[in-house]
């Protein structure tokens, strides 16, 4: 179902041959080795709040495992999570 929803999407993902960038052939060969949950993966992005002094190795890795383990195309970070000192009317 998710897949015949969505291919329409992906049906223009291709790009002609002539004219591309180097990294306009990256992107194109990169967009269609991933499968459809990939994509969708890509088009997402998670919010996170940063573990603590984000120059810190082990808390990037952090970060970076989260991106792996969820496949999303981007992460948002936060001093603290954005909803801890909303007012609520």
């Amino acid at each position: 179902m998710l897949g015949a929803v969505l291919s329409p999407l992906f049906a223009g993902c291709g790009t002609p041959a002539n004219n591309l960038t180097p990294s306009q052939t990256w992107a194109d060969s990169t967009l269609q080795g991933l499968n459809l949950e990939e994509k969708v993966g890509q088009m997402i992005m998670i919010d996170m709040a940063a573990p603590g002094d984000i120059s810190d190795p082990d808390e990037r890795d952090q970060v970076r495992r989260r991106i792996a383990e969820t496949g999303a195309g981007g992460v948002v970070l936060f001093a603290e999570h954005p909803l801890s000192n909303s007012v609520w009317i």
